[in-house]
């Protein structure tokens, strides 16, 4: 988030990107749902918020799937629609 905070949209996008990679193949859903959920912001931040759909409802489906209700929750609350 720095990153994209000073204007260094690339650099926040695919370090955020490479985040997501590296926890994807885990066992740890949360790690995975909030690596998703940071890209969006990321995203957001960059000025591409129209590209945080996928990552947001992917991170959606993971809390839910581990039955986080309160990150599941504040994911809704913070993109709505997701």
């Amino acid at each position: 988030r720095v990153l994209a905070a000073r204007g260094e949209a690339s650099e926040a996008i695919a370090l955020a990107a490479r985040a997501v990679d590296l926890a994807t193949p885990t066992e740890d859903v949360s790690l995975r749902a909030d690596t998703l959920v940071e890209l969006a912001n990321v995203l957001e931040l960059a000025g591409r918020g129209d590209e945080s759909g996928p990552p947001v409802r992917e991170a959606l489906r993971l809390y839910e799937l581990k039955g986080d209700r309160a990150s599941a929750d504040a994911i809704t609350a913070r993109w709505t629609p997701v």
